[in-house]
């Protein structure tokens, strides 16, 4: 290009590093540390690919959910369990993605896992009662909703879901009265 071009060139890159004198404004005050555009910080899904740990896992299948990408949240719960299989919290969020998703198989796969871990988790059995009730199998159901009375006490919703069921699908007269 010729120096009497009236085109002026284009702004050269520049590199931003940490160096920076001392005395300078900029140690007492790094919010005015000029960014690269280019640098940006990582992001958490790559943070976690980084050092894997399931409680970051678990944190972007909230923030994937919360924006509405399931699929992306799914699979970041799915590798949350990988690295840490026993995280009931991170199960818990699977299944009720799954639920809602329509993947209600799914959905109490995870439960069954939550009760395998703690057999005392009866919101967990409570809502595999629900589940097991949604997929047509009511015995399932019953002995779900049984296993959250047995953990929990008399809990009248408990109670009152158990007699209706009883009930309505499977004709048991006289437990559906105690």
């Amino acid at each position: 290009r010729s120096e009497n071009s009236s085109t002026a060139d284009p702004p050269k890159s520049v590199e931003y590093t940490n160096d920076v004198p001392l005395g300078s404004s900029f140690t007492t005050n790094a919010s005015s540390v000029p960014r690269s555009p280019v640098c940006k910080p990582p992001t958490l899904g790559k943070s976690a690919e980084l050092v894997p740990r399931a409680r970051t896992y678990t944190v972007l299948g909230e923030i994937e959910s919360s924006q509405g990408r399931n699929d992306e949240a799914a699979e970041a719960y799915r590798k949350a369990l990988e690295v840490e299989p026993s995280r009931l919290e991170t199960r818990y969020a699977l299944a009720a993605l799954l639920r809602k998703r329509g993947d209600l198989q799914g959905a109490a796969a995870q439960l069954r896992h939550v009760l395998a871990q703690d057999a005392r988790a009866w919101r967990a059995a409570e809502q595999l009662g629900d589940l097991l009730l949604e997929l047509d199998d009511a015995r399932g159901a019953a002995a779900a909703y049984q296993t959250a009375i047995d953990d929990h006490g008399d809990d009248g919703a408990l109670l009152m879901k158990l007699a209706k069921l009883q009930l309505e699908q499977l004709g048991l007269v006289q437990p559906a009265i105690k």
